[in-house]
């Protein structure tokens, strides 16, 4: 039977006991609300920034990691959801950063978060994307970075086996993750001032007096940072800014070594097909299994609070994007586990950071590892100097964002999208 406990969830609950919740009255400096990745990655950032008597105190709803950073695929990249050829040079520096930032943190401290290097194929399997995957080529390696056009289908055979390609193009930079596994460990080796409560949900917060209120206690806080939308801002204040995309992932069974090393030729590579909307990827994970993602649908705000999918037969679905990508294992493979999630996704690429009042403030909707990561290390920043960083502006919370900006998104994932996004936020 399929489990539909997220891969990373499952197996981190094998690995790490539960932390304490919060009761009765806490007095700290520094409430940072969430334990995801951006929320370790600001109380990282804070231990580093702040005088030693600074008290900080981490509180998460569930275990840390186990919201959108569990269920997410752990693929470090440059880009989230855009080519590198429609990117913003800026948008990709500061997700590089983030990328850095991890890759850093894992390394110093050495991380037990199956960071793998893992080269990419992206893939042109309809004889009409070709186009698509020769103008990303073009564009990367007018930008230095190490990839190849592989035009021929006896060249992409040499790394994988994989269903029919017209073309590819190799890009030797990029990693994996166990991103739930990331936070576990980085909030294992945290300066022992940062304070860390699990399954303590924040149910009201009073910004005047400064307090915030758990099922069991109080937290009274000089400054508070939201790396999630509970209690922070009005999700109508983010409207057309945001949308959100409802994605599908799913693991296999272990691979038998013969198998493994039938699909990953020259080791182990992460695919990307140029679908015709949203995309699919696939890249190995844990012993010996796969991990594929797509069947990326936009989901209304209506429907997000409503907890209702438009992803109707998930496993249907992931189950043909697997049989065509890996036609070889098609009959022998079953999925482990499969689940669905709501990935909230600036239409920009970029989170939204900064302080919504005095001594709040949020960095929310991170789309990607890397930009979560990035936007924790920027809002610790303000929260300890005051200041805005040099970095700041892109990740501004009240920013602009031009109508050909959205429309050149939206439309990329359904037909008239930016209208359809215009009444996402209606309700």
């Amino acid at each position: 039977m399929t489990s539909t406990t997220p891969y990373f969830i499952a197996e981190a609950n094998k690995r790490y006991s539960p932390r304490k919740n919060l009761e009765g009255e806490v007095r700290t400096d520094i409430l940072v609300v969430g334990g995801g990745i951006a929320g370790l990655s600001a109380a990282n950032k804070l231990t580093q920034v702040t005088p030693r008597s600074t008290k900080i105190t981490v509180v998460e709803a569930d275990r840390l990691g186990h919201a959108t950073t569990g269920k997410s695929s752990g693929l470090l990249v440059d880009s989230i959801e855009d080519d590198f050829v429609d990117s913003d040079p800026a948008v990709c520096d500061q997700l590089n950063k983030g990328l850095e930032g991890i890759i850093t943190a894992t390394t110093e401290n050495n991380l037990a978060c199956d960071l793998r290097k893992t080269p990419s194929l992206y893939l042109a399997r309809k004889e009409e994307h070709i186009g698509v995957v020769v103008r990303e080529y073009e564009a990367r390696k007018a930008a230095d970075f190490p990839v190849q056009l592989l035009n021929n289908y006896g060249h992409i055979l040499e790394r994988a086996t994989i269903g029919h390609t017209f073309a590819a193009m190799l890009n030797e930079e990029g990693y994996c993750i166990d991103g739930l596994a990331f936070t576990q460990e980085l909030g294992r080796i945290l300066d022992p001032r940062v304070r860390i409560y699990e399954r303590t949900p924040i149910i009201q917060v009073n910004r005047s007096k400064k307090t915030a209120k758990t099922p069991q206690g109080t937290i009274h806080y000089g400054s508070v940072v939201f790396t999630n939308g509970a209690g922070a801002i009005d999700l109508d204040l983010l409207k057309h800014k945001v949308f959100f995309l409802e994605t599908a992932v799913a693991v296999t069974r272990p691979l038998t070594e013969e198998e493994f090393q039938k699909t990953w030729k020259r080791g182990e590579h992460m695919l990307w097909d140029s679908e015709d909307l949203g995309y699919v990827y696939a890249r190995p994970v844990g012993d010996k299994r796969i991990l594929i993602g797509g069947s990326d649908r936009l989901n209304s705000l209506a429907k997000v609070r409503e907890g209702k999918s438009n992803i109707k037969q998930p496993e249907k679905e992931l189950k043909s994007l697997f049989n065509s990508l890996f036609p070889h294992l098609a009959e022998e493979v079953a999925f482990s586990h499969l689940w669905t999630g709501v990935i909230p996704a600036p239409i920009d690429g970029l989170s939204f950071v900064g302080e919504i009042s005095p001594q709040h403030f949020v960095a929310l909707y991170n789309a990607g590892l890397p930009n979560a990561f990035r936007s924790g290390e920027l809002v610790a920043e303000m929260v300890a100097t005051g200041k805005e960083p040099e970095d700041f502006d892109l990740f501004r919370w009240n920013r602009d964002i031009s109508f050909r900006e959205k429309s050149r998104v939206l439309t990329k994932w359904e037909p008239v999208t930016s209208l359809a996004n215009y009444f996402f936020f209606r309700k």
